[in-house]
């Protein structure tokens, strides 16, 4: 086989069904995957990395059929340098969001040797199945919101009126470039076992943790660049080492998952919360690189995550009747989440969402209804097990996670003059959005609309301060609560 995590650049094809010939360095066989699960072998080098790899993007399937990339259908291109956060978009006052639940705490953003090189999965949780001699990770020295929260808080300090956040977010971005920080990604080193035998899930599980990183940091280098604030050799250092990142994030079909189920060949599964990032991924990178083919990977990918939407604004994926264990409110609300920011970013490159996607807007109704009546919802279990507790809980109303929350309502109303988030908790968490940038939606005012801002009464929370702003070792990395 190819060495996998060595990526290679093959033509540019559209529409074009899998083929192990082109895309060797994929992981699609049964001997591949015990190979990659046992050993370091397959471990992605980004330094290493020589070229743009071909770009895969599945095509949704409800029915067993081979896996169809679509990555490369019709050409779209990038209006401009704004990814998620507005160039129409300011900040009141925020007091800030804890990142300490979340990855190793400390009050400035700093790369480290122990949680900023290797970038792995999990220590085998899930049910998962250890081989023997597999390296096993401790989940809690993965940190896989590493940076995520201090992003943000730079971003939405920098809407608030404070230059001198984004000038040290991108000293700290220098510095990780310089010390060709995260370094190495690592596939899963253990099977799942499920009655039909065993699944591998090659770099999916190591990569859902690297989104969390990767995403705030080309939503920090596009903001970067639209400000101004590189000079040549600072960009091109950081420029470099974040494309690199990209690169390695593509491992093909589904990620290199196989499974005896599909008697360990590349199958492509509909989009699901597994597979989601992704396609925000290349979006954001194909505009923070003016790259035609990853914007148009990416717009491929939000066209594709379209059809899975029903007429009602529920998902044909995540929102089911039946029994299951990878489905549920919780995981659709994660979908929905992404999805939307996906028609966000695009609305700044002059697409008319309402327009042309208009069950968007029927996705954030989907979910106002929700969280309004939950137990009324048709897809709400009132009876669950311990396999999809998680997928089917009602977390994100009640007790939302950083990646799952409900602040892309609260965007979208300020965005498109709604007002589904009207009668929504006014609680910290629910209105965190940090994989994208922004710690507290409800302080966000896109054009005039002040939809939830507390902050908005006071004349001296725009721009913004903050009184302990001249204390010597204060940080624009964190809320100032919590300074």
């Amino acid at each position: 086989m190819a060495m996998v995590g060595v990526l290679i650049n093959t033509a540019t094809m559209a529409g074009q069904s899998y083929n192990s010939s082109k895309m060797g360095s994929w992981i699609d066989t049964k001997k591949e995957a015990d190979i990659c699960a046992s050993g370091d072998s397959c471990n992605v080098i980004f330094k290493n990395l020589i070229s743009q790899p071909k770009l895969w993007i599945g095509k949704t399937y409800f029915d067993p059929k081979a896996p169809y990339n679509i990555a490369y259908d019709g050409s779209y291109s990038p209006k401009g340098m704004v990814g998620y956060i507005g160039t129409n978009w300011y900040s009141f006052g925020f007091p800030g969001y804890s990142e300490a639940p979340h990855t190793p705490w400390n009050k400035k953003l700093t790369w480290t040797e122990k949680f900023d090189r290797l970038i792995v999965s999990t220590d085998s949780d899930d049910g998962g199945v250890t081989k023997e001699s597999a390296p096993v990770g401790d989940v809690r020295d993965i940190a896989p919101f590493r940076h995520t929260v201090k992003i943000a808080h730079a971003l939405q300090y920098n809407l608030a009126g404070s230059k001198e956040s984004l000038l040290e977010l991108k000293n700290a971005l220098v510095k990780g470039a310089k010390g060709d920080y995260l370094t190495e990604l690592k596939p899963a080193h253990f099977f799942y076992k499920h009655n039909e035998g065993y699944d591998y899930p090659g770099f999916a599980p190591t990569l859902g943790n690297f989104y969390n990183t990767i995403l705030p940091l080309l939503e920090a280098h596009i903001v970067l660049q639209r400000n101004n604030l590189y000079v040549e050799q600072e960009f091109n250092l950081v420029h470099g080492w974040l494309e690199k990142r990209v690169w390695g994030l593509e491992q093909g079909v589904m990620d290199g998952t196989i499974s005896k189920r599909w008697n360990y060949k590349p199958h492509q599964e509909a989009i699901d919360h597994e597979m989601i990032k992704k396609r925000t991924a290349y979006l954001l990178w194909g505009i923070a690189d003016q790259n035609n083919e990853y914007f148009t990977a990416g717009v491929n990918g939000f066209k594709d995550a379209y059809t899975i939407i029903r007429n009602d604004g529920s998902l044909k994926t995540e929102h089911r009747k039946g029994s299951g264990n990878n489905f549920g409110l919780n995981t659709g609300n994660y979908v929905i989440q992404h999805i939307v920011n996906m028609a966000i970013i695009l609305h700044h490159h002059g697409w008319d969402i309402p327009k042309s996607f208009p069950k968007i807007e029927q996705m954030v109704k989907f979910t106002s209804e929700l969280v309004k009546s939950p137990r009324k919802n048709k897809y709400y279990k009132k009876t669950i097990n311990s396999q999809n507790s998680f997928n089917n809980s009602l977390e994100f109303i009640y007790d939302p996670k950083i990646d799952n929350t409900l602040a892309y309502v609260v965007i979208y109303d300020k965005t498109f003059g709604t007002k589904y988030s009207k009668n929504f908790s006014q609680d910290d968490d629910t209105h965190s959005l940090a994989i994208m940038g922004i710690v507290d939606a409800r302080e966000i005012v896109i054009g005039d609309n002040k939809l939830h801002s507390i902050n908005y009464k006071f004349p001296d929370m725009y721009p913004w301060t903050p009184s302990k702003s001249s204390k010597k070792d204060w940080s624009w990395f964190i809320g100032e609560r919590f300074q």
